[in-house]
């Protein structure tokens, strides 16, 4: 129970000091860049206090030890710029210190485009050395190399198939063509190359003129018997 409550506190504290913290970045961005500039100062204020907020969970929660260096590096430089920004606005209650703000001016514009980048620079190469995501790749490319090893085979199954039946086809059609030319030849009387006659049909019988019988093979007629 003790414990739970201390960590309550704990959070509420953290809490606290980022409104605090982020209310001051904001009002020292605005004051900085004028109220014109409000995107500029979003822009700051969310590097500022939301790297400061999640670069430290993300160092609890690395993966590898370059990514633990790179999110403690990057919790170094937001705290760096919200105490910057944190200094600049302390400055400008101070009636003694406010008119030294105007020589910060360049200074936070190019710190805060810096932070910025820095952020998103950060969050892209802890991404890409995620063992996770190096995982996937690798699996990735394994897939590309058996897909390739597949249509690699298949092609060169295809030319073998090819050329297995040219050379079946060059075995099979001279017999082929040589069994269809001997029934053609068989079909017309050819049987190797001698011609053999087909038998002679017989003579069909002719009526002759009265007073004769029907001409039988030679043509002639008999006188028939009175």
């Amino acid at each position: 129970m003790h414990e739970d409550s201390t960590k309550l506190w704990r959070t509420l504290i953290k809490l606290a000091l980022l409104g605090t913290t982020g209310f001051m970045t904001w009002s020292a961005l605005q004051r900085l860049m004028g109220a014109d500039a409000w995107l500029v100062s979003a822009l700051g204020l969310v590097a500022f206090e939301g790297g400061l907020l999640l670069w430290p969970m993300y160092y609890q929660q690395a993966d590898t030890d370059a990514q633990s260096g790179i999110a403690a590096v990057m919790a170094v430089i937001d705290l760096l710029g919200v105490a910057m920004a944190f200094g600049v606005e302390v400055m400008g209650n101070n009636p003694g210190m406010a008119g030294l703000i105007p020589q910060f001016a360049d200074v936070a514009t190019w710190g805060v485009i810096g932070v910025v980048i820095a952020n998103v620079a950060a969050y892209i190469v802890v991404d890409a050395i995620d063992p996770d995501k190096q995982l996937a790749r690798q699996m990735a490319a394994v897939s590309r190399v058996q897909k390739e090893i597949q249509v690699m085979i298949a092609k060169q199954t295809a030319a073998a198939t090819l050329s297995g039946s040219q050379d079946a086809a060059n075995q099979i059609v001279p017999s082929l063509a040589a069994r269809n030319l001997a029934d053609v030849m068989g079909h017309f009387g050819l049987l190797d190359g001698v011609n053999i006659e087909a038998p002679k049909s017989p003579v069909p019988l002719q009526l002759a003129d009265s007073g004769t019988s029907p001409t039988v093979g030679n043509g002639k007629s008999t006188a028939k018997p009175r």
